[in-house]
């Protein structure tokens, strides 16, 4: 992949064909499967740099990855261009990480697919490449999930399952793979195609430094865009065939948001339909002699593994759990990810007269989703009271004191709480914490698939302009959102020849 640090009229192709906003996951991936069609002429722009191609838990930093993925004080790539009109949701631990891969550096390889009831709300023709067949093959997931754990040197054993307490646990399938003995390991990540010792190579072109200020619309066709140079602040106009948005649901908005106003067909500048994913949950350390034998055996059989149920209620939110030995016990993390629905209740706007700051972000939690909360701390308090009863532990109900709120603790706190160098452990006394809107990461629905999107992702009002990622979901599910991203880059990149 030919990267440049400047470009100028004689870098860009005089003729780009497909021009794609936004060098993460969704974009990227996109770009891998343009190439595998043999699509010429294709650009992605970037506007961090491309210094670095590794995963957060392969590079030299390796040892500190978990405290770049929770404190992006610590990440020179974590990057906030907006207000939060909602504090403490998109706000601190809300971020974007600008650089070359962008998220697809920090995740865990979790592909768990879009719930069934949850996909009702999509057009058919999508759910039905989704999850049924894809031209005359197998379905999306299917190919998806097949070709990154066999990137993974993994399968997916579907067949392990267990019981504790009501709950039916299975093992979460993850794209990852581990590097040498020296506890490094990477996600999957759409770099991977582009790598050669850990370099990039060949084409598409990717150029990093550069950033998208606006798109380029003419009678109704989007025909390039506006490129600032992050250095230096000079304007590139980029002329192309077609644009396609892949910068993440918040710049995905602020440039649909753009066009759409000056086009008319939005009477301000203001994208609703904004979500994240409600999660808490708590950490605890139990003693070694207490672990009941159910527990050892999975430590023996799937080391390392992230167990999943389906909420026992029906409710829309999954159970996660996790068991790591330390020097301390066994460290138990246990946290629920539940769906919260779009609404106009969560926006992104633009505030032209602020340079700093140019979005506002408004984003909050609504009187059923407090409803999701409860039952989401119901059935944490069923997981801790069965653990409790198999390590003979007095059985107290987990405290969610702070709520939602400014004042709760968050899964970063508990992080630094817990792998604190001066550490006095509490055995078997659990630390909840909750995750404010937006520091999941998963934002997701602001122009979604079927209403603002056609169905084959290009802006119903804008010929030309495509977008791709979880901005695109009209709703999104409780699982995280990367499987369903991957397989629509795939279906974008089809559907683009």
């Amino acid at each position: 992949m030919n990267t440049h640090k400047t470009i100028s009229k004689n870098d860009i192709p005089s003729r780009i064909n497909i021009l794609i906003l936004g060098g993460g996951m969704s974009g990227l991936e996109l770009a891998k499967h343009l190439d595998n069609r043999g699509i010429k002429d294709v650009i992605v722009i970037e506007a961090g740099p491309a210094d670095d191609c590794s995963h957060i838990n392969a590079g030299d930093e390796y040892q500190h990855a978990n405290e770049l993925w929770k404190n992006e004080y610590a990440d020179k790539y974590a990057y906030r261009s907006w207000r939060s009109l909602n504090e403490p949701h998109f706000s601190i631990g809300s971020c974007l990480r600008r650089r070359v891969g962008g998220r697809s550096l920090y995740w865990h390889g979790v592909t768990l697919p879009i719930e069934a009831e949850t996909l009702q709300y999509w057009p058919s023709k999508i759910v039905s490449d989704l999850t049924e067949t894809w031209l005359g093959g197998p379905s999306l997931y299917t190919q998806v999930q097949s070709e990154i754990l066999s990137w993974a040197e993994k399968s997916h054993d579907t067949d392990y399952r267990f019981k504790l307490s009501d709950f039916n646990f299975k093992i979460v399938p993850q794209a990852t793979r581990n590097i040498g003995v020296s506890g490094r390991w990477e996600a999957y990540s759409p770099l991977s195609y582009w790598k050669e010792d850990n370099k990039l190579r060949s084409q598409p072109i990717i150029i990093p430094g550069y950033e998208a200020i606006a798109l380029i619309i003419k009678n109704g066709e989007c025909i390039g865009a506006r490129l600032k140079n992050i250095e230096s602040n000079e304007i590139h106009h980029v002329i192309a065939n077609k644009c396609v948005l892949a910068l993440g649901t918040i710049e995905n908005s602020r440039l649909a948001a753009q066009a759409l106003y000056n086009t008319g067909y939005l009477i301000e500048k203001k994208i609703t339909g904004l979500v994240d994913h409600i999660v808490q949950g708590f950490n605890v350390t139990l003693q070694y002699s207490k672990i009941p034998i159910e527990i050892s055996k999975l430590i023996e059989d799937k080391p390392g593994a992230i167990f999943f149920s389906r909420s026992l209620s029906g409710e829309r939110f999954n159970l996660f759990f996790t068991l790591t030995p330390s020097d301390f016990g066994l460290d138990l993390e246990v946290w629920t990810m539940g769906e919260q629905i779009p609404s106009i209740q969560g926006n992104i706007s633009l505030e032209t007269h602020d340079g700093n700051r140019p979005l506002s972000i408004s984003c909050s939690l609504n009187i059923s989703e407090h409803s999701l909360i409860k039952k989401e701390q119901n059935e944490l308090n069923l997981f801790w009271c069965e653990i409790c009863y198999k390590t003979k532990t007095p059985f107290y109900p987990l405290s969610f004191e702070g709520g939602f709120t400014v004042h709760a603790r968050t899964m970063g706190d508990v992080f630094h709480e817990f792998y604190s160098p001066g550490r006095i452990v509490n055995y078997n006394i659990p630390a909840t914490w909750i995750s404010p809107l937006g520091t999941e990461n998963h934002e997701s629905s602001t122009l979604p698939l079927g209403e603002v999107l056609n169905d084959q992702h290009e802006f119903n009002n804008i010929n030309n302009l495509f977008a791709v990622g979880p901005s695109t979901f009209p709703r999104p599910g409780a699982a995280n959102p990367s499987l369903t991203t991957l397989a629509l880059s795939r279906r974008l990149a089809y559907l683009l020849n």
